[in-house]
């Protein structure tokens, strides 16, 4: 199969790991560990991606210099399990449909800047990621 005949679909992760708007730092970071991820979408109630949250907002999370001055009260920064992944994961996600060609996600990514496009039904649902790693190992595949 070429590279152009390829589609997002062949090559998406899936099912796809993702994390509830809702988590905290601390069960982000130990789900990224748990499930051996760089990064995953985040979703809203619906289902709908609403982010991504990766290893490098997690390192913001710690170098943060709001977070890493201690808090007036109590002298002491904010626990990970007190504040939420939603001020600091990435809001702006790069979505392609499961049909788009692997040179379609490449650009996407480049354009954006990002590691990954996270695929998406018709309704806009989660149905995968394609990550720069899957690109690098298909193209040395071949």
């Amino acid at each position: 199969m070429t590279t152009e005949a390829t589609r997002a679909r062949d090559l998406m992760s899936s099912p796809v790991h993702s994390l509830p708007k809702s988590s905290t730092i601390l069960e982000a970071a130990r789900f990224l560990l748990e499930h051996r991820l760089t990064g995953a979408p985040v979703v809203d109630s619906r289902g709908l991606p609403v982010g991504v949250f990766s290893l490098r907002d997690l390192a913001k999370f710690f170098l943060d210099p709001l977070f890493m001055q201690p808090e007036a009260r109590t002298g002491l920064p904010p626990e990970p399990a007190a504040v939420g992944i939603a001020d600091f994961m990435t809001t702006h996600v790069v979505t392609v449909r499961p049909e788009a060609t692997i040179e379609e996600c490449r650009r996407a990514m480049r354009q954006h800047k990002m590691h990954r496009v996270v695929v998406v039904d018709a309704q806009g649902h989660l149905a995968g990621v394609v990550s720069a790693t899957d690109l690098a190992l298909r193209e040395t595949a071949e």
